[in-house]
């Protein structure tokens, strides 16, 4: 209804204010009602600071400032504390320590705590965080849990699922240990899990899955291998937007779900990029989709000459560079399509922003559910996603200018704009170059 009335679109807003007030409350001060999450206390730290992240708002940066420090307690040398007691260590049979990060302190070492205990230790970024991060116990810990068939167990003795395998070949990416004894043979495993449909599933013969078939995917990118049958994968991963809502259902006929926003959104940014990175010649769109993803870096790779010779030409008057017309052709044939994501972007702006948002903070599944952090980290992940890195400025843009990325496409009051987050990692982009800076990890994927 709001497009057909003049200036009504300018009015639809992110409550910024409002969900960081929430958000905050929450890392200080979780409620009662929450105890049956006491299993999933790293995530709920890692939710929160990534949704604060996506906001603009960093605790590193606000804790110093009095007005804060008079109106909270948390800081955040106090999460890096509680994270490390959530670490627990072990001793082999040969005397060597090993371990992970459990749901709670002194709980069993576990793979989901542990990937989201990293990323919210990456997302504070500071020297008492990284240094907090035990590397070696660690990966001895992750070689215990991969299996014969190559796949990984969750916990030792655990269950065996494609989790498994993204979360530990994200955590040995960023902190620079994926070594060849943890890597031989995953990708094998990996494309055992896809489906006839051309999802991937949670382990093979399983039904496929939105948030498995990023799990799937993000693990074959962070592997440098391109093993799936891509054809079959993008025929199935845009029949998972919904004509009606807009949102993302994560299974064939199920209903939409806010959280998917990030899974199938990132799951389109992820197959952008790999189709950039096959082209024999890159265009200077498709370096800017490759460096979004980190799999290249035109701040420390100048980007060719070509490119920065056709644009001193377009200044001089010339016309638009020609690489572009396929592009404008197809996306003029779409009008509410104008991104690099194959799915209508603008729609799952609406749907988030209008139908997922609680007035009084967080935001949720969908309308006649209840806020909780899962929802508002996942929503803001894939807000995040849509309204960044797209092709609808190609017509004004010159080629330099699209390869250091184009305006973002923001629904709504300006303001609505979030960070840049990384699709594969699902932590800030900067945060992720942070971190491979600090650990050593030089290369990209």
């Amino acid at each position: 209804a709001y497009q057909h009335t003049p200036g009504a679109s300018k009015k639809i807003r992110l409550l910024k204010e409002t969900h960081i007030r929430w958000c905050l409350n929450g890392l200080e001060n979780m409620p009662g009602s929450m105890a049956y999450l006491d299993c999933s206390r790293p995530w709920l730290c890692y939710w929160i600071l990534h949704a604060l992240e996506l906001m603009g708002w960093s605790l590193t940066e606000k804790e110093r400032q009095p007005a804060f420090q008079a109106q909270y307690k948390i800081r955040s040398s106090h999460v890096v504390d509680w994270l490390k007691r959530c670490f627990r260590r072990c001793v082999g049979e040969d005397g060597v320590t090993y371990g992970g990060y459990g749901g709670g302190p002194g709980q069993l070492p576990h793979l989901a705590p542990t990937y989201a205990s990293i990323c919210a230790l990456c997302i504070i970024g500071t020297e008492e965080a990284y240094a907090s991060i035990p590397r070696d116990e660690l990966l001895r810990w992750m070689l215990r849990l991969k299996t014969k068939d190559n796949s990984f167990q969750m916990h030792e003795n655990g269950e065996v699922d494609i989790r498994a395998i993204y979360t530990c070949m994200a955590v040995a990416c960023i902190l620079d240990i994926l070594t060849p004894e943890l890597t031989n043979g995953v990708a094998d495993y990996l494309v055992q899990c896809q489906t006839f449909e051309g999802g991937i599933g949670c382990e093979p013969y399983d039904e496929a899955h939105g948030g498995y078939t990023f799990c799937g995917l993000a693990a074959m990118t962070i592997l440098k291998e391109r093993k799936f049958d891509m054809s079959k994968l993008i025929r199935w991963i845009v029949a998972r937007q919904k004509r009606l809502e807009g949102g993302f259902d994560g299974r064939t006929n199920k209903l939409v779900d806010s959280c998917y926003s990030f899974w199938v959104g990132a799951t389109y940014a992820i197959t952008k990029a790999i189709i950039c990175e096959s082209k024999e010649t890159l265009e200077p769109r498709d370096v800017a989709v490759l460096d979004y993803l980190h799999m290249t870096n035109i701040s420390k790779e100048p980007p060719p000459s070509e490119f920065l010779e056709a644009d001193v030409q377009d200044s001089q008057g010339d016309n638009e560079a020609d690489q572009f017309e396929d592009i404008i052709d197809a996306t003029e044939c779409m009008p509410s399509v104008c991104g690099d994501w194959f799915f209508d972007e603008v729609a799952l702006q609406e749907y988030l922003l209008l139908c997922c948002q609680n007035h009084q903070g967080g935001l949720r599944d969908k309308p006649e559910k209840r806020p909780d952090y899962y929802h508002t980290c996942y929503a803001l992940s894939g807000l995040a996603i849509a309204q960044h890195g797209h092709y609808h400025d190609a017509k004004v843009a010159k080629s330099l200018r699209a390869v250091l990325g184009d305006p973002p496409q923001v629904l709504g009051d300006q303001r609505n704009l979030l960070e840049c987050n990384s699709p594969i990692f699902n932590i800030g982009k900067q945060k992720v170059l942070d971190a491979f800076k600090y650990f050593g990890n030089r290369d990209r994927f």
